[in-house]
């Protein structure tokens, strides 16, 4: 596999502001045994896939408290990520209420998240630019590697 394939394909195991992180597998499809039925499947099945921000509507409360008080890392990082994303969002859209990829909250629940999400925007170290520029990376992390350049 040529390296700019490979680079591709680690591209797609998540997508922003959808799912974080996956994984992909890469299986010889002319290879009957690896196959349930003996060869790689001709038609695709429908899935589920449930939205980042979805998840945000029913976790809510949990949420808030692990924004509240800056954790650097939660159980399998979820919040970390999702924490990443809102942050990115709402420097980019100026709230959360405009940005089109929160869905399923009420009007107070995203007063009351964009609210935080300014309050951790103020203690950044970094510059806004930087956050946009770097989709996906924690805040933290971005204020660490400054703090180490100094």
């Amino acid at each position: 596999m040529k390296p700019e394939d490979f680079c591709n394909l680690a591209g797609r195991a998540g997508r922003w502001g959808k799912e974080f992180q996956g994984n992909i597998f890469c299986i010889d499809p002319l290879r009957a045994s690896d196959w349930v039925d003996g060869s790689a499947p001709r038609s695709k099945r429908r899935q589920s896939i449930r939205l980042a921000t979805q998840r945000l509507a029913s976790e809510f409360s949990e949420f808030m408290e692990y924004a509240k008080s800056r954790a650097i890392r939660t159980r399998g990082r979820f919040y970390e990520y999702l924490l990443s994303y809102l942050v990115f969002r709402q420097i980019d859209y100026g709230t959360l209420a405009s940005s089109p990829s929160v869905h399923g909250l009420s009007q107070d629940q995203l007063d009351i998240l964009s609210t935080e999400m300014d309050g951790i925007i103020k203690t950044l170290e970094v510059s806004s630019r930087i956050v946009l520029r770097n989709p996906g990376i924690s805040p933290w992390g971005m204020n660490a590697v400054r703090r180490q350049d100094l």
